[in-house]
């Protein structure tokens, strides 16, 4: 069974390779579906360990997820990039990061999920290297934010760890737990691009749609999956979890106004992928690791297909009036859109049981305010969205319950420091801050030239 998870991991890597070598469109294709279906066969089918991974529940819902978004973007990228050898060695390069984060969706060792964790960052540079459109002091500041917290996890694991915690064929319990928390929350939230408005990920916009896809929806994964694998093992009290939270609250609050100041579509999309990983963290901190893993797949679906569709985004929108909204007081009608909406949510969590209820917590603001957009344009658009939003509420619901049976087992939650609502209060209040006293986003055609238009239109 080692052979079926050695052949998981390497398949991507494999059909990375081939993309090096000179061939036409189709037979690039052939190759990412041939070694992405490989690696999806044998992640559904194997079992068990070897030595270096294993499988377990969240191992292979981790990896599942990677493998749908890796072979999602090669086949974007195989579009997108020519016969070059540079476009050819970037396309290689992103099989190269795939196989290392599904090493780390894996590792059963703490020097493979570490090791793992840096190379990530090693591949994600020279793939910026290779598709180079940012500034030299870009370059520079992405370096710093991905490998200044790979630094810092390398040298708490050297301190805190146990000879045989980094050699043994399993990752024993550490010694110095509280310097391995530390080391890995600040590698998280490095990798996840927190701090500054300044982040190196945002300098992944000037890089093909193809990159900052792979960024956005596999790369910055990668301090959710370090937590979530080091939480059994760091032992460290409820007080290092509650200022781990503190600070995610702190850069959600901050991050809130820089999503709306950006004019431009993909930067929207960049800022708000800082603010989407601190959430992950700080469900993490909180104590609801499934509602983690939930929105970390959910998020990578979700940003991946947005990036790739930026530019026919940017398209409509220059081509697209702007809707005429009307001035309507809320009544009776919109009463009972929200009444659907909430007891959909209701629902759902009875359904899907308390994790479910945390995520509705945070789903069900975002589904008012959907709804009530609409609404204002449209009472039978408004009608239709609520009408589909529910259903996906209550769908989302029930997945989440059967996850939760299924997942649980190996992720050792614990007990929740907060009850699900307060995620939903942050939420909201999230929401208000990013839309109080934020400069008016202009329209594409005020923003963007009109030569670019055309040039995007004609690609």
């Amino acid at each position: 069974m080692g052979r079926v998870i050695t052949l998981a991991l390497f398949s991507p890597l494999l059909a990375g390779a081939l993309l090096l070598v000179p061939m036409g469109a189709n037979s690039r294709r052939r190759a990412v579906l041939l070694g992405y279906g490989v690696a999806l066969g044998a992640l559904v089918g194997a079992n068990g360990s070897e030595g270096l991974w294993r499988i377990d529940g969240p191992g292979r819902f981790l990896a599942l997820v990677t493998v749908v978004i890796g072979g999602y973007v090669a086949l974007f990228g195989c579009r997108q990039w020519g016969p070059p050898l540079r476009d050819r060695a970037a396309l290689g390069c992103g099989g190269l990061i795939v196989t290392s984060v599904l090493s780390s969706d894996l590792a059963a060792r703490l020097d493979t999920l570490v090791a793992s964790f840096v190379l990530t960052s090693v591949a994600t540079l020279l793939l910026l290297v290779l598709s180079a459109r940012s500034t030299g002091r870009s370059r520079g500041r992405t370096a710093i934010g991905l490998l200044l917290g790979d630094l810092i996890l390398v040298a708490s694991v050297l301190v805190s760890a146990r000879t045989d915690a980094l050699l043994g064929p399993r990752v024993h319990p550490l010694a110095g737990g509280v310097v391995l928390f530390i080391g890995a929350s600040l590698a998280a939230l490095g990798r996840a691009g927190a701090g500054s408005s300044r982040s190196w990920v945002l300098d992944t916009v000037n890089h093909p749609t193809a990159v900052s896809a792979l960024l956005h929806a596999g790369v910055v994964n990668g301090g959710a999956i370090l937590l979530v694998r080091l939480s059994p093992l760091t032992g460290v009290s409820r007080i290092e979890w509650d200022l781990l939270a503190a600070a995610c609250v702190a850069q959600l609050v901050w991050w809130a106004p820089v999503i709306r100041r950006r004019a431009d579509l993909k930067g929207q999309l960049a800022a708000s992928t800082v603010s989407q990983m601190t959430f992950m963290m700080l469900a993490l901190a909180l104590g609801w690791p499934l509602l983690a893993l939930t929105h970390l797949a959910g998020h990578a679906l979700y940003k991946s297909t947005r990036f790739m569709n930026a530019a026919g985004s940017i398209r409509r929108r220059s081509r697209t009036p702007h809707p005429v909204v009307s001035a309507h007081s809320p009544g009776l009608f919109d009463l009972a859109l929200g009444v659907l909406l909430v007891g959909a949510a209701l629902l759902s969590a009875h359904v899907g049981g308390s994790d479910a209820a945390a995520l509705q917590g945070v789903l069900l603001p975002a589904a008012l305010a959907l709804v009530w957009s609409v609404r204002r344009r449209s009472s039978r658009a408004g009608a239709l969205v609520a009408l589909v939003s529910s259903a996906v509420v209550i769908g989302y619901g029930a997945l989440v319950g059967e996850l939760q049976r299924s997942l649980t087992p190996g992720l050792d939650p614990g007990l929740p420091s907060t009850p699900w609502w307060t995620l939903g209060a942050l939420t909201l209040a999230v929401v208000a801050l990013s839309r109080r006293n934020s400069p008016r986003v202009r329209s594409v055609d005020e923003t963007v030239p009109t030569h670019v238009l055309e040039s995007v239109g004609a690609r």
